[in-house]
């Protein structure tokens, strides 16, 4: 058993590790302020932060090239995403009209998915992202009900999941993009799943490269209650040429939390 933590902090957190055994996670001190790190064959790396950052950055995941992204402090209140390689800390930008933005995941191919936020006309929005060879991307809405959206989980196939709102936040709905379009979770789960006439997806979270889903919704025989999902995808949804090409190298596909099951 190996204790992960920076020298001097007090605290820390594990949030991925990759085929390579090496782990990113964030290190925190008495203060609460936390850092970066990863951790290789026994090493603890810190990953510092970005210029003009507070001495904050909080690492999200990690691909098996051994690359971390998440997000640092660029001033007093705004965050920059980022990607950590070989020792050096970029900066993906923002989207036009947002103040911060947060990384969420990497896939193998390098490609980085997130969401970017900012306070317009006293509300709280979110853009999607993608990030892709130095190129920060905006994710198409669901529909033009939708104007907050998040995506949180992108494979080796290059699909996408996350979640959309409404302008009052009231209305939450699970997301998959593919191919620059986005599709609603709900659709894809066929009509004689036992599950299909009570459960509403509110949001997805992890994607494997078998293009199995991490799911969270309610269902309405128990309602104010948020129920956990796996959605595994058939040979009858259009999104299914991208799927099952491979294993999911961080296992986020499996998932003991899952407390429901779509088929």
């Amino acid at each position: 058993m190996m204790e992960l933590v920076l020298p001097g902090d007090n605290g820390s957190e594990a949030v991925d590790i990759n085929d390579r055994g090496q782990i990113a996670g964030n290190s925190c001190n008495v203060t609460g302020t936390c850092g970066a790190f990863r951790w290789d064959q026994g090493q603890m790396i810190a990953l510092g932060d970005l210029p003009g950052g507070a001495n904050y950055s909080f690492a999200t995941a990690i691909d098996n090239k051994g690359e971390v992204v998440g997000s640092s402090n660029v001033g007093f209140t705004t965050v920059h995403a980022f990607i950590w390689q070989d020792g050096i800390m970029t900066d993906l930008g923002v989207l036009p009209g947002m103040t911060s933005c947060n990384a969420r995941d990497i896939n193998n191919q390098s490609v980085i998915v997130g969401a970017c936020n900012a306070i317009v006309s006293n509300k709280y929005k979110e853009k999607a992202f993608v990030w892709r060879s130095g190129a920060l991307t905006e994710l198409p809405l669901l529909n033009a009900t939708q104007d907050s959206i998040r995506a949180a989980a992108i494979n080796d196939a290059g699909l996408i999941v996350g979640s959309t709102a409404n302008d009052d936040a009231n209305q939450l709905t699970a997301i998959l993009w593919q191919d620059g379009v986005a599709y609603d979770l709900n659709d894809f789960v066929p009509s004689d799943d036992p599950l299909k006439p009570y459960v509403s997806l509110t949001g997805a979270f992890r994607i494997s490269n078998r293009g199995q889903i991490l799911a969270a919704g309610h269902d309405s025989r128990m309602p104010n209650r948020i129920f956990e999902y796996l959605l595994t995808p058939t040979h009858s949804h259009k999104t299914d040429d991208s799927h099952g090409r491979g294993d999911d190298s961080r296992g986020r596909g499996d998932d003991s939390r899952g407390r429901g099951a779509s088929r």
